[in-house]
């Protein structure tokens, strides 16, 4: 029927999921969502919220626990690679642990580390082309220093970096992103999916939108906002009454 709009559960925990942009979402069967290992909103009711409003939208939920990427942050502290890389791995281990109960009864769900793509059999062709381009000082080269100096700034507002390590980070930095724009390729040429994330829109998904080679994809930004059904009710128990958490929902696309 033209014009159908699909009517969706409300929202019942304590976050409610918003779509702040890229609503194109409604086009895919399949959602991967990318997880920044320590991030809060890749955790706890958030990352709840997030399953269970992807639950009623996607037939299959591509779960990106993007671990190792992270040990580029961790080499710019001076961290020796290996334990850099072994931190990074945990850490991805451990996040699984603490968050499998939001996805664990999803019907189709799919866990990734990110040492799958790094691993797979295209990903030396996808880098050796992203790396080559950045250093021949292609147009990739500037979106990606630009990128490097946009984190490079909100760190110095917040101080976390002394200026005397602009060229450390730039390293790393570079190092990450180039790893990670090599990765998304082989995702976007594996399946046809939209990328879901909490935070600004990731370069990849900027660089490569409109690069029809690589297949259909998207990206879509989510964003949070508290649950204003969402209620302490005094339920019976027996050992007395306590306090019991429900909520009546919200629907939000």
């Amino acid at each position: 029927m033209s014009g159908f709009k699909p009517q969706y559960p409300p929202q019942t925990g304590r976050y409610v999921v918003r779509v702040k942009s890229g609503g194109g979402w409604k086009g895919f069967d399949t959602a991967r969502f990318h997880i920044s290992v320590g991030q809060g909103y890749h955790e706890g009711a958030k990352f709840a919220a997030t399953m269970a409003w992807a639950r009623q939208r996607f037939a299959r939920v591509m779960i990106c626990v993007n671990d190792t990427l992270q040990r580029h942050n961790y080499l710019f502290t001076d961290m020796e690679k290996t334990t850099a890389f072994k931190l990074a791995q945990v850490e991805g281990a451990e996040w699984i642990d603490r968050n499998r109960k939001a996805f664990a009864d999803l019907p189709h769900v799919e866990l990734y580390h990110w040492e799958h793509w790094r691993n797979h059999p295209d990903y030396a062709r996808q880098y050796d082309r992203i790396n080559q381009d950045y250093q021949a000082g292609r147009p990739i080269r500037q979106r990606i220093d630009d990128e490097v100096m946009v984190f490079w700034r909100r760190r110095q507002k917040n101080g976390l970096v002394e200026a005397h390590r602009l060229g450390a980070f730039q390293k790393h930095s570079t190092a990450y992103l180039i790893e990670e724009c090599s990765a998304f390729r082989v995702m976007f040429e594996q399946d046809e999916a939209v990328d879901i994330y909490p935070g600004s829109v990731l370069l990849p998904c900027a660089l490569f939108k409109n690069e029809g080679t690589l297949g259909k994809h998207g990206f879509t930004r989510i964003d949070f906002s508290l649950n204003k059904n969402f209620q302490f009710q005094m339920s019976p128990t027996p050992s007395g009454t306590v306090p019991h958490k429900v909520a009546s929902g919200q629907s939000m696309l």
